[in-house]
């Protein structure tokens, strides 16, 4: 990542993938939106950077999955990188957060409220700098280089969750599962005092549930349940 030579905008690539839950992913950066550079402690450089990027499930690579909860353009990827000389192995560390808006799609180290970095198994960071950089200047020589860096990551997927509109309805409901799996997915409707009056199932995916047409007037609950994932919403059937 650096600036071209006129300091007039960023150059530079992110090519990301990451395994999680049977599944490989791919984040390729399609515009660099802002690049950061501290080099005032040179034994200890730092730098981050923001990227747009267009996510794609690549599990099979014959085959890329480009739709679905999470993948598709206009995603946000946001790494930070601390450079302690050479060679970097187990020494330099670096970071990955992927959001989808506000939410949180992937980290590579996430801690309380924020991603943490890791060090890297293999390969080397390269921070340098024209000057150091300080809150009112811009610094127009500023790059980051990888070389063949590797790390160890625990992903942290964003959790399921259900989501359902309009909630209050006088039709139907419409459903939404957000960061869910392929697995199939168990839906039972109670009434206001926990009696079954309607149960169906779905294959998994971003396939919205429509339903509801068919109820009276009053409180109920939607029980949504996928492998070991839960949850239970209510819902008002207005007349």
């Amino acid at each position: 990542m650096k600036y071209n030579k006129k300091g007039t905008s960023l150059q530079g690539k992110l090519n990301f993938i990451w395994r999680s839950g049977g599944k490989t992913y791919q984040a390729k950066s399609t515009a660099i939106d802002a690049l950061g550079v501290d080099v005032s402690n040179p034994a200890v450089a730092t730098a981050n950077f923001t990227s747009k990027c267009t996510v794609t499930d690549i599990t099979d690579p014959d085959n890329p999955i480009t739709t679905g909860p999470n993948l598709g353009g206009n995603r946000i990827m946001q790494v930070t990188m601390t450079d302690r000389g050479e060679p970097g192995i187990n020494s330099d560390d670096i970071g990955f957060a992927l959001w989808n808006g506000n939410t949180l799609v992937y980290s590579s180290k996430w801690i309380a409220t924020n991603t943490v970095n890791t060090l890297l198994a293999g390969g080397n960071l390269v921070i340098h700098s024209g000057f150091s950089v300080s809150p009112t200047n811009v610094n127009n020589n500023n790059t980051i280089t990888t070389r063949n860096a590797q790390m160890e990551v625990t992903p942290i997927v964003a959790p399921f969750n259900v989501k359902v509109f309009p909630n209050p309805s006088q039709d139907q409901f419409s459903l939404y599962l957000e960061n869910a799996s392929n697995d199939k997915v168990h839906i039972v409707v109670y009434d206001a005092m926990g009696r079954e009056v309607k149960k169906f199932e779905k294959e998994g995916g971003n396939i919205p549930v429509i339903f509801g047409r068919d109820l009276k007037g009053g409180s109920y609950f939607v029980e949504v349940r996928q492998g070991e994932n839960h949850k239970t919403i209510k819902l008002i059937k207005q007349n």
